[in-house]
């Protein structure tokens, strides 16, 4: 509900006939600081806003009700019969409106909507990990669990209306109108040590690497020979693929100088971040693609400012 006069009464009315009521509740403020200095410009100095926005919140009150607040004719602004009306009954309705507020937000504090996310362990999923985790730090409003299930357990968790989105190499099997999915992808690097990359530089491809021994997170093993026979070759063609989970033992056979890899921008940043290691752009510029399912229809709040977060940040 909102205030307004009707018959030279300020009462209240629906919105369709009066303004938002936080607004009017500004110019209640601006109208009590003026009585306060009964000034325009000190009044406007306190507030930190100019004397002409000052005039605008006050002449939009006065519109608004219908009557003359001020009386401009004397060096000293003096409030009208009306004004002394507004006054009085102003400072009441501000308390309260503020109080209503304050409660409001404590009951928003106990009750913050809280997404349940299923995220992929695989080091193409850090940057979006990353990327979330910082979205719920600028965003206190909303509460995150980060959860991690098998594929299989969670789209069954995920249908069952126990998680709210999944991060993932999803792949559904046939296409459901009631779930949304959106794709995000992370490039590809050639990683290894300074001088035993390649004098090729960027530009390098698939078939210039097949030669080379390489170490694989096993998080990516799949996905990294998925995107060598997109390029017509072979896993067999490659030399020996030595695959591993510890990151330590990875970063120990890069440093080393007994094996190259390829990994997400955002695993080389976890492994090396003090970019020790020489990072190559592919020429066919690969790409691991994860994809973030959810529901369509019965998608909370969080969920869609996090989608806009990373729709505008991170979807390539």
């Amino acid at each position: 509900m909102y205030f307004c006069d009707k018959n030279d009464k300020i009462m209240m009315y629906p919105k369709a006939v009066c303004e938002d009521l936080e607004m009017q509740v500004e110019w209640l403020k601006a109208f009590l600081m003026v009585e306060e200095k009964r000034n325009f410009s000190e009044a406007a100095d306190s507030l930190f806003i100019s004397q002409s926005s000052l005039s605008k919140h006050i002449k939009a009150l006065e519109n608004s009700l219908g009557v003359v607040l001020f009386d401009r004719s004397h060096r000293r602004v003096e409030l009208t019969p009306a004004g002394e009306i507004v006054s009085e009954k102003a400072k009441e309705m501000i308390a309260s409106f503020d109080d209503m507020m304050g409660l409001l937000r404590h009951i928003r504090s106990l009750d913050r909507q809280k997404l349940r996310i299923s995220v992929d362990s695989s080091d193409n999923a850090f940057a979006y990990i990353r990327r979330i985790l910082d979205f719920f730090d600028v965003h206190p409003e909303y509460e995150l669990e980060l959860l991690e299930y098998e594929m299989s357990v969670a789209l069954k968790k995920f249908e069952a209306g126990e998680l709210d989105m999944i991060l993932g190499h999803t792949g559904l099997p046939s296409p459901d109108p009631r779930i949304g999915e959106l794709t995000l992808k992370e490039e590809v690097y050639y990683l290894g040590t300074p001088e035993m990359m390649h004098t090729l530089g960027d530009g390098i491809s698939f078939a210039d690497v097949t030669s080379d021994r390489l170490i694989l997170h096993q998080n990516t093993y799949q996905e990294i020979l998925a995107l060598f026979r997109k390029w017509q070759i072979s896993p067999e063609e490659v030399r020996p693929i030595v695959t591993t989970t510890g990151m330590d033992v990875l970063k120990a056979y890069l440093q080393g100088g007994f094996a190259r890899s390829l990994m997400t921008e955002s695993a080389a940043e976890l492994l090396d971040p003090d970019r020790k290691l020489t990072r190559i752009t592919m020429k066919e510029h690969p790409a691991l693609t994860l994809g973030l399912l959810y529901h369509k229809k019965t998608m909370p709040e969080a969920a869609r400012a996090l989608l806009a977060d990373l729709r505008a940040n991170m979807q390539q």
